[in-house]
C-alpha cells in the first residue's frame, strides 16, 4: 500500500469510519458498523491538487481537521483543510519542498498542532483557535527520531492526547516517539534522566518480547522440521514400495510376452 494512504477511526465500539484515497486525487470516507455488520457508501471528502501520499485526520466537537501531503513531478506540498458540517475550508499550503512526508495532526491543551518531515527534518505549525489561523512554521528542535516512521495507535480512545497516530523510531525497534511538555528549568537533568530511564525500560521490554518471540518461532520451526522429515520418510517408503511393485509388474508383463510368442507364431503359420 505504499503511496496509498488510509486511516481507520473508531467512533464507538461498533462504529468505524475509514478515510482513504479513491482514484488519484480524491480523499473519501466510508462508515462501517460492526454489529450488525453494515458498510456504507463512499463519500468524497476533498479533492487534492495532486496525488495524496500521506494524510492525518482528527475530529473534535466542531471540525474534522485534515492534514495531507500531495506530490507532483517536481515538489511536494503540506496542505491543511477542515470540514465543518458540510462546508470545506480553502486549502492552506503550510510548506513546500522537494520531499515532504510523515504528516501528523494532534491536539494538546486546546491547541491544534501539525507536524511533518521535509528531507528528514521535522517541522511543526500551531493553531491556537482550532485551525482558523496558524502561527509561523518552525523547525522542531526537541528530541526526534533520526529514522522516522509513522504508525497508528491501537486502542487510543482514552489517550491523553487527541491523536490516533504517532511517530516511531525505526533505529530502536520502532518505539513510539512521545512528545511531552518541555521539562521545568529548575530540574532539566532530572527530567532528562527520567525520560532516558523510561526509554531504556521500554526498549528492554521490547527486546525481551522479541527474544521470547524468536524462541517460540525456533521451537515451532524445529517441530515443523521434524514433521516435514517424518512426512518425507513416509513418502520415500511409499515411493520405494511403488517402484518395487512397478518393477514386478514389468517382469510379469515381459514373461507373459515371452510365453505368448510360440502360440502367436503357430497361429500365423
Amino acid at each position: 500500500m505504499k503511496q496509498t494512504p488510509f486511516l481507520a477511526r473508531r467512533l464507538s465500539d461498533a462504529h468505524i469510519i475509514l478515510y482513504y484515497r479513491t482514484g488519484r486525487n480524491v480523499l473519501s470516507a466510508r462508515e462501517m458498523l460492526l454489529t450488525p455488520y453494515t458498510i456504507g457508501s463512499v463519500t468524497p471528502l476533498i479533492q487534492t491538487p495532486a496525488p495524496c501520499t500521506d494524510l492525518s485526520i482528527i475530529n473534535d466537537t466542531e471540525r474534522i481537521h485534515i492534514l495531507y501531503i500531495v506530490r507532483n513531478m517536481f515538489r511536494t506540498q503540506v496542505v491543511y483543510q477542515y470540514k465543518h458540517t458540510i462546508a470545506i475550508s480553502t486549502p492552506r499550503i503550510l510548506w513546500e519542498d522537494t520531499n515532504c512526508e510523515n504528516c501528523l495532526a494532534y491536539q494538546e491543551n486546546g491547541r491544534l498542532i501539525l507536524m511533518w518531515t521535509a528531507n528528514g527534518q521535522p517541522f511543526r505549525c500551531i493553531s491556537e483557535n482550532g485551525g482558523a489561523s496558524f502561527g509561523a512554521v518552525e523547525r522542531y528542535m526537541e528530541k526526534f527520531p533520526a529514522y522516522c516512521i509513522k504508525g497508528e495507535l491501537l486502542g487510543a480512545n482514552d489517550a491523553a492526547l487527541n491523536a490516533a497516530e504517532c511517530y516511531g523510531n525505526g533505529q530502536h525497534g520502532f518505539l513510539p516517539a512521545v512528545f511531552a511538555p518541555s521539562p521545568l528549568p529548575e530540574a532539566p537533568k532530572a527530567a532528562k534522566q527520567a525520560e532516558e530511564d523510561d526509554y531504556s525500560k521500554a526498549y528492554t521490554a521490547l527486546q525481551a518480547s522479541h527474544k521470547k518471540q524468536i524462541e517460540e518461532f525456533s521451537v515451532l520451526l524445529e517441530q515443523r522440521s521434524d514433521e516435514i522429515a517424518a512426512v518425507n520418510a513416509r513418502w520415500k517408503t511409499q515411493l520405494e514400495k511403488m517402484e518395487q511393485e512397478l518393477s514386478a509388474l514389468r517382469m510379469e508383463n515381459a514373461q507373459l510376452r515371452q510365453s505368448s510368442l510360440p502360440e502367436q507364431a503357430e497361429k500365423e503359420s
